[in-house]
């Protein structure tokens, strides 16, 4: 059956914007954070956040299956007479064994590759889920005043509001934080946020930003 003259050339154009968007889509997820973390950071790549990467990765994924299958059924006759070309020797005729050879070395890397990301992506996870957080508590006590940190507080408090909290002024607990302990904060980030940002232990964390908070009450 002769095809009409634009499916092929549409089938192409179709193809070069899937693999683009699943191409950026790839490299963005490899190199974002988990979910959680790329949520509380707001992490982006190119302006565009995990969540809506991974479904423009889904979703290009699924659509290049139909594309895929498509080009190959409409390209089937050229594509079976390259691999003839390429694995018969023009002269004699006959199997072509380095070309051959060559072919199955460059598909069982292919499919050696995947299978190594894939066990080390699972083996990944399997790091990660062991890893959890006890909602303790970071008590001290300063002037009559309990300075107590709570799993819960990082998770839902700004350092402004924390500040707050204790009635300390939200600079200079900035300030002691970054002197006396390196650590980088903005007023309006969240304290999870801070904690991942400067790759630092929550209970190590909690300890630090109680002590920074007595610090300030004693001026500093």
């Amino acid at each position: 059956m002769k095809l009409p003259r634009w499916v092929r050339p549409t089938i192409d154009v179709l193809l070069t914007i899937d693999f683009i968007v699943a191409a950026l889509s790839g490299i963005a997820l490899y190199f974002a954070p988990s979910g959680r973390i790329a949520e509380v950071t707001g992490w982006t790549f190119l302006g565009i956040s995990r969540a809506l990467w991974d479904a423009l990765h889904i979703y290009f994924g699924i659509a290049m299956v139909p594309l895929v299958g498509i080009h190959i059924v409409v390209n089937l006759a050229p594509l079976v007479n390259q691999v003839k070309a390429m694995i018969r020797d023009r002269k004699t005729k006959s199997i072509n064994v380095k070309a051959t050879l060559g072919l199955i070395l460059v598909v069982m890397v292919l499919i050696g590759g995947a299978v190594a990301y894939t066990w080390n992506s699972i083996e990944g996870e399997e790091d990660t889920s062991e890893i959890t957080y006890e909602d303790t508590n970071t008590t001290v006590s300063y002037d009559n005043t309990t300075i107590e940190i709570t799993g819960s507080m990082l998770k839902s408090y700004t350092l402004e509001q924390i500040a707050q909290l204790y009635d300390v002024p939200v600079d200079e607990l900035i300030r002691v934080l970054n002197e006396d302990y390196g650590i980088e904060a903005q007023a309006d980030e969240l304290l999870e946020s801070i904690e991942i940002k400067n790759e630092l232990d929550r209970e190590v964390f909690k300890d630090m930003l109680a002590e920074a908070i007595i610090k300030v009450k004693e001026g500093g």
